[in-house]
């Protein structure tokens, strides 16, 4: 079963984000929560934050192990880019833009027994009135 997490307007370019991407795709979830805050990049901040998010997902929904869990894909996607423009020579303007970021993680059960899911519990008497 697939499990992910979404993080979205993030403000920080793809370009960086994306650097720390390829070093953790090979790892599992619990090996990238255990290396993302000894990194001194900005992004690995925001992806620790997506990855805690997107094991927690799995936590509620998933009634397996968080061990047998690994990454299907990470994607970094660009945002929208806010135009900015900085004061240039002779009284003019130049444009710059600031480059915002979505993350999305999606996670799989690495088991090969059968996972079962966490059904929400329905009232009966409201669906036995509701019949009627």
């Amino acid at each position: 079963m697939e499990v992910q997490a979404y993080i979205k307007h993030i403000k920080i370019s793809p370009k960086k984000l994306r650097f720390l991407v390829t070093d953790i795709k090979s790892k599992t979830p619990q090996e990238a929560l255990e290396l993302l805050p000894l990194s001194s990049k900005r992004g690995a901040n925001f992806l620790y934050k997506a990855i805690q998010s997107a094991v927690s997902n799995a936590k509620t929904r998933i009634t397996s192990d968080i061990a047998d869990l690994r990454f299907k894909e990470i994607l970094v996607e660009s945002g929208a880019a806010l135009k900015r423009y900085r004061a240039a020579s002779k009284g003019r303007a130049n444009t710059y833009k600031r480059r915002s970021s979505h993350i999305k993680v999606v996670l799989v059960s690495d088991n090969k027994r059968k996972v079962t899911t966490v059904k929400p519990v329905v009232d009966v008497k409201k669906v036995n009135n509701q019949k009627k």
